[in-house]
């Protein structure tokens, strides 16, 4: 019951949950509207960062995570959904003091005290863990392509679990008319790029 209502008070009165987007839920917790993007990269790096120290910690994939954009949720980095809430929480007050640190330092302190117990909690739980260490990763990248005409694209799913259908769109295709009144086409690129 107050699991539930906690849930519905982090997002406003929507439940939030192991499959929302990292990056949006993160926005929402401080204060930042979704289709507020101008902000977005300076959260990622702090987000990845955040990763990182999770990383040292135990908890998540054990050859690290990032995101790259609103794509990834938090089950492509924590399949224990026990541990999401923890998770959630200790991300969203490491980027508040690394985007946005209080003014007070009695605040400040707070988050610092806090961010301690969320650290010894998570190590605990990652030294405690019985999960399998040979569980496949999920895969965090980009599910969509466009093939280029001369740059090889790879996608890191080597081993990885997706949880959707990659899809790879159209090669791109233009025609344009020339000098000679033929018409002159383009596969893959986009007028004289390369």
């Amino acid at each position: 019951m107050y699991e539930r209502v906690y849930k519905t008070l982090l997002d406003g009165g929507a439940i939030m949950n192991i499959t929302d987007s990292v990056l949006t839920s993160i926005k929402k917790l401080l204060g930042i509207a979704e289709e507020y993007e101008h902000f977005d990269a300076d959260l990622i790096m702090h987000i990845n960062s955040v990763f990182s120290i999770l990383t040292q910690l135990g908890v998540g994939p054990s050859k690290g995570f990032m995101i790259e954009d609103k794509s990834a949720t938090w089950k492509d980095f924590i399949s224990n959904e026990s541990k999401y809430m923890l998770v959630k929480s200790y991300m969203h007050l490491k980027v508040k003091l690394l985007f946005d640190p209080p003014l007070s330092s009695a605040v400040l302190e707070c988050y610092k005290t806090q961010i301690s117990e969320y650290e010894w909690r998570l190590n605990v739980a990652a030294e405690n863990d019985d999960t399998d260490p040979d569980e496949p990763e999920h895969y965090s990248g980009s599910y969509e392509v466009t093939p280029k005409a001369h740059r090889t694209q790879t996608l890191d799913t080597s081993g990885k679990v997706l949880s959707e259908d990659l899809v790879i769109h159209e090669v791109p295709y233009y025609q344009t008319s020339n000098a000679s009144g033929g018409v002159t086409s383009y596969i893959a690129k986009e007028g004289d790029s390369k």
